[in-house]
């Protein structure tokens, strides 16, 4: 089973999102080979068809042994999501399998500047 660290951010923050794939040990998986990486942040922990997630954002991984991925996200993007916690999962490619996260916390605080 794959895991993943929570997000916090400042919203409207345009930085790379940086989460860390780990196993349920608690040590990183090894993303070595890992591709179409993808983060999806919805209101709810489940999505129904025709429904989708109010933010999807392709990885690119950082750090392989140390299960590091950055996502980018667009000035656009990040303000799609008004302050709040939302629910996050990232999906991946690797050795011929598709592997899911276990649902994770992305929350989004508010700011004092603009």
């Amino acid at each position: 089973m794959a895991i993943a660290n929570d997000v916090i951010r400042k919203q409207g923050d345009t930085y790379p999102i940086e989460v860390t794939i780990l196993k349920d040990s608690g040590a990183p998986i090894d993303l070595t080979g890992a591709s179409a990486l993808v983060l999806g942040v919805a209101v709810t922990e489940t999505i129904t068809v025709p429904d989708e997630p109010e933010l999807l954002l392709n990885g690119i991984v950082s750090e392989a042994e140390s299960g590091k991925v950055n996502f980018n996200i667009t000035a656009q993007e990040a303000d799609v999501l008004a302050f709040g916690d939302y629910y996050s999962e990232i999906q991946f490619e690797q050795g011929g399998y598709i592997i899911t996260t276990e649902t994770f916390r992305y929350r989004v605080k508010g700011q004092i500047v603009f």
